[in-house]
Protein backbone atom coordinates (compact mmCIF):
# COMPACT_ATOMS: atom_id res chain seq x y z
CA UNK A 1 0.00 0.00 0.00
CA UNK A 2 3.06 2.37 0.86
CA UNK A 3 4.61 1.96 -2.86
CA UNK A 4 1.16 2.46 -4.57
CA UNK A 5 0.38 5.94 -2.34
CA UNK A 6 4.00 6.78 -3.22
CA UNK A 7 3.63 6.04 -7.44
CA UNK A 8 0.12 7.02 -7.77
CA UNK A 9 -0.47 10.45 -5.10
CA UNK A 10 1.88 12.76 -2.93
CA UNK A 11 1.04 11.29 0.40
CA UNK A 12 4.16 10.09 1.94
CA UNK A 13 3.73 7.03 4.25
CA UNK A 14 5.52 5.52 6.35
CA UNK A 15 6.45 1.90 5.02
CA UNK A 16 7.03 0.59 8.41
CA UNK A 17 4.40 -1.35 10.26
CA UNK A 18 3.65 -0.57 13.82
CA UNK A 19 1.80 -2.54 15.86
CA UNK A 20 -0.69 -0.46 18.09
CA UNK A 21 -2.67 -1.73 20.98
CA UNK A 22 -6.19 0.27 21.87
CA UNK A 23 -4.15 2.01 25.25
CA UNK A 24 -1.06 2.95 22.87
CA UNK A 25 0.38 6.54 23.90
CA UNK A 26 0.75 6.70 19.70
CA UNK A 27 -2.97 5.85 18.84
CA UNK A 28 -3.87 9.85 18.80
CA UNK A 29 -1.25 10.55 16.32
CA UNK A 30 -2.40 7.79 13.76
CA UNK A 31 -5.02 8.96 12.03
CA UNK A 32 -5.66 5.85 10.00
CA UNK A 33 -5.67 2.66 11.53
CA UNK A 34 -5.52 -0.56 9.31
CA UNK A 35 -6.84 -4.06 11.23
CA UNK A 36 -6.27 -6.78 8.89
CA UNK A 37 -7.99 -10.50 10.23
CA UNK A 38 -8.23 -14.31 8.66
CA UNK A 39 -11.62 -14.63 10.66
CA UNK A 40 -13.45 -13.45 13.29
CA UNK A 41 -11.91 -10.25 15.02
CA UNK A 42 -10.58 -10.85 18.57
CA UNK A 43 -12.73 -9.62 21.42
CA UNK A 44 -11.45 -6.12 23.17
CA UNK A 45 -12.04 -5.36 26.86
CA UNK A 46 -14.39 -2.15 27.80
CA UNK A 47 -11.55 -0.13 28.48
CA UNK A 48 -9.87 -1.15 24.44
CA UNK A 49 -13.39 -0.07 23.19
CA UNK A 50 -13.40 3.11 25.47
CA UNK A 51 -9.59 4.26 24.19
CA UNK A 52 -10.66 3.10 20.37
CA UNK A 53 -14.13 5.13 20.74
CA UNK A 54 -12.66 8.12 21.93
CA UNK A 55 -9.66 8.36 19.15
CA UNK A 56 -12.57 7.41 16.30
CA UNK A 57 -14.95 10.18 17.59
CA UNK A 58 -11.93 12.89 17.52
CA UNK A 59 -11.35 12.36 14.02
CA UNK A 60 -9.57 8.92 13.46
CA UNK A 61 -10.40 5.99 10.97
CA UNK A 62 -10.51 2.21 11.67
CA UNK A 63 -10.37 -0.01 8.62
CA UNK A 64 -11.46 -3.69 9.08
CA UNK A 65 -10.07 -5.66 6.17
CA UNK A 66 -11.35 -9.00 6.20
CA UNK A 67 -10.64 -12.24 3.88
CA UNK A 68 -12.47 -12.76 0.83
CA UNK A 69 -13.35 -16.97 1.58
CA UNK A 70 -16.59 -17.48 2.21
CA UNK A 71 -17.08 -19.11 5.77
CA UNK A 72 -13.98 -16.92 7.34
CA UNK A 73 -15.58 -13.94 6.11
CA UNK A 74 -19.22 -14.44 7.32
CA UNK A 75 -17.35 -14.91 11.10
CA UNK A 76 -15.20 -11.84 10.42
CA UNK A 77 -18.05 -10.19 9.24
CA UNK A 78 -20.53 -11.30 12.50
CA UNK A 79 -17.69 -10.14 14.30
CA UNK A 80 -17.25 -7.14 12.38
CA UNK A 81 -21.10 -5.57 13.38
CA UNK A 82 -20.52 -6.99 16.93
CA UNK A 83 -17.54 -4.56 17.08
CA UNK A 84 -19.01 -1.59 15.80
CA UNK A 85 -22.24 -2.11 17.93
CA UNK A 86 -19.90 -1.66 21.01
CA UNK A 87 -18.02 1.30 19.56
CA UNK A 88 -21.36 3.26 18.33
CA UNK A 89 -24.23 1.56 20.25
CA UNK A 90 -26.34 4.56 18.79
CA UNK A 91 -25.39 4.41 14.58
CA UNK A 92 -25.17 1.19 12.70
CA UNK A 93 -22.99 -0.73 10.64
CA UNK A 94 -24.41 -0.47 7.00
CA UNK A 95 -23.17 -0.59 3.29
CA UNK A 96 -21.83 2.59 2.18
CA UNK A 97 -24.06 4.61 -0.71
CA UNK A 98 -22.05 5.09 -3.77
CA UNK A 99 -22.50 8.95 -3.84
CA UNK A 100 -20.54 8.47 -0.72
CA UNK A 101 -17.18 10.53 -1.12
CA UNK A 102 -15.07 7.40 -0.25
CA UNK A 103 -16.06 6.40 -3.42
CA UNK A 104 -14.38 9.67 -5.15
CA UNK A 105 -11.64 10.85 -2.79
CA UNK A 106 -9.20 9.56 -5.68
CA UNK A 107 -10.34 7.02 -8.26
CA UNK A 108 -14.04 6.98 -8.80
CA UNK A 109 -15.00 2.99 -7.77
CA UNK A 110 -18.43 1.35 -7.97
CA UNK A 111 -19.42 -0.41 -4.99
CA UNK A 112 -21.45 -2.61 -6.73
CA UNK A 113 -18.39 -3.94 -8.50
CA UNK A 114 -16.42 -3.97 -5.65
CA UNK A 115 -19.26 -5.66 -3.70
CA UNK A 116 -18.78 -8.68 -6.46
CA UNK A 117 -15.06 -8.58 -5.87
CA UNK A 118 -15.18 -8.97 -2.42
CA UNK A 119 -18.48 -8.20 -0.55
CA UNK A 120 -19.50 -4.69 0.39
CA UNK A 121 -18.00 -1.69 1.42
CA UNK A 122 -19.61 -1.16 5.09
CA UNK A 123 -18.99 1.37 7.41
CA UNK A 124 -20.44 3.40 10.41
CA UNK A 125 -21.23 6.93 9.67
CA UNK A 126 -20.89 9.61 12.76
CA UNK A 127 -21.51 13.26 12.15
CA UNK A 128 -21.16 12.78 7.97
CA UNK A 129 -18.02 10.85 8.14
CA UNK A 130 -17.03 6.85 8.11
CA UNK A 131 -15.44 6.68 11.34
CA UNK A 132 -15.49 2.74 10.78
CA UNK A 133 -14.61 0.98 7.44
CA UNK A 134 -15.26 -2.77 7.01
CA UNK A 135 -13.54 -3.79 3.77
CA UNK A 136 -12.53 -7.56 2.63
CA UNK A 137 -9.50 -8.46 0.51
CA UNK A 138 -7.55 -5.31 0.22
CA UNK A 139 -4.90 -7.09 2.58
CA UNK A 140 -5.03 -10.16 -0.02
CA UNK A 141 -4.81 -7.96 -2.83
CA UNK A 142 -1.20 -6.73 -1.53
CA UNK A 143 -0.08 -9.94 -1.31
CA UNK A 144 -1.37 -10.62 -5.45
CA UNK A 145 -4.78 -12.59 -4.98
CA UNK A 146 -6.72 -11.86 -6.23
CA UNK A 147 -5.09 -10.49 -9.76
CA UNK A 148 -6.05 -8.11 -12.86
CA UNK A 149 -8.90 -6.20 -12.46
CA UNK A 150 -9.79 -7.26 -9.13
CA UNK A 151 -6.38 -6.70 -7.63
CA UNK A 152 -6.71 -3.49 -8.94
CA UNK A 153 -9.80 -2.28 -8.02
CA UNK A 154 -9.19 -3.75 -4.11
CA UNK A 155 -5.39 -1.03 -4.58
CA UNK A 156 -7.75 1.81 -6.11
CA UNK A 157 -10.15 1.25 -3.08
CA UNK A 158 -7.17 1.59 -0.55
CA UNK A 159 -5.65 4.66 -2.21
CA UNK A 160 -8.97 5.97 -1.91
CA UNK A 161 -9.35 5.32 2.15
CA UNK A 162 -6.67 6.46 2.31
CA UNK A 163 -6.95 9.97 0.97
CA UNK A 164 -10.59 10.03 2.49
CA UNK A 165 -9.08 9.67 5.60
CA UNK A 166 -6.60 12.51 4.98
CA UNK A 167 -9.19 14.84 3.37
CA UNK A 168 -12.67 13.25 4.59
CA UNK A 169 -15.82 15.15 2.40
CA UNK A 170 -13.50 17.82 0.40
CA UNK A 171 -14.05 16.02 -2.74
CA UNK A 172 -18.07 16.25 -1.76
CA UNK A 173 -16.84 20.46 -2.38
CA UNK A 174 -18.96 21.99 -5.15
CA UNK A 175 -16.27 23.18 -6.98
CA UNK A 176 -15.50 19.79 -7.89
CA UNK A 177 -18.51 18.48 -9.13
CA UNK A 178 -18.16 19.44 -12.63
CA UNK A 179 -14.81 17.43 -13.01
CA UNK A 180 -16.05 14.43 -11.43
CA UNK A 181 -19.25 14.76 -13.65
CA UNK A 182 -17.60 14.75 -16.98
CA UNK A 183 -15.38 11.54 -15.71
CA UNK A 184 -18.45 9.83 -15.24
CA UNK A 185 -19.96 10.56 -18.26
CA UNK A 186 -16.87 9.84 -20.25
CA UNK A 187 -16.58 6.18 -18.23
CA UNK A 188 -20.43 5.27 -18.42
CA UNK A 189 -21.58 7.83 -21.72
CA UNK A 190 -22.04 6.74 -24.94
CA UNK A 191 -19.90 6.99 -28.13
CA UNK A 192 -20.64 10.59 -29.69
CA UNK A 193 -19.59 9.34 -33.03
CA UNK A 194 -17.29 6.24 -34.65
CA UNK A 195 -17.70 2.64 -34.29
CA UNK A 196 -19.67 1.31 -30.95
Amino acid sequence: LAVTLRRRTNVNMASDVQALGAKNAQLARRPLLWTTAKGALPKLSDAQVAQLRRHLTRGGTWVLDGPTERVAQAAFRTSARRLARRLFPRHKLQALPGTHTLFKSFYLLSPLRLARIAGPVLGVVRDRRAALVVVHGVAEAADGDPSGWARERLHRLAVNIVLYTLCVDYKSDQVHAPAILKRRQFRTGTPTGGRR
